[in-house]
């Protein structure tokens, strides 16, 4: 069962939130998402059974981490196909896959060089 957790404050990384939801059970992943924009981040987290899992969203929706409440609740996505593919994003954060960072050169004509 996959578990979505909101409003996840920003000293709280993935490992914090894998350790939070293994006390209620056996976590299979975890991912962790930034809104390039708004920067709100929320997790992703697969749970092994679905009783552990919902037993962890009682527990935990509304505790504080960090002096902020997350809020925790089940996803519900259209197919089970779409659930397996929040997994299978890619990496370096953001919503839509985010980017691997670094500078993109644009060539603005004239020499190689110039404008960068």
């Amino acid at each position: 069962m996959i578990i979505v957790v909101e409003n996840i404050p920003p000293r709280m990384g993935r490992l914090r939130v894998r350790a939070a939801f293994e006390k209620y059970g056996q976590v299979r992943n975890v991912q962790l998402l930034t809104d390039p924009r708004t920067r709100n981040r929320l997790a992703y987290v697969d749970m092994s059974e679905e009783s552990e899992a919902e037993e962890a969203i009682g527990q935990l929706d509304g505790a504080v981490f960090g002096g902020t409440a997350i809020r925790v609740s089940r996803l519900v996505a259209g197919s089970e196909n779409e659930r397996r593919n929040i997994f299978n994003r890619g990496g370096y954060g953001g919503y839509e896959g985010g980017s691997r960072g670094g500078v993109t050169r644009v060539y603005r004509g004239g020499s190689r060089g110039a404008g960068f």
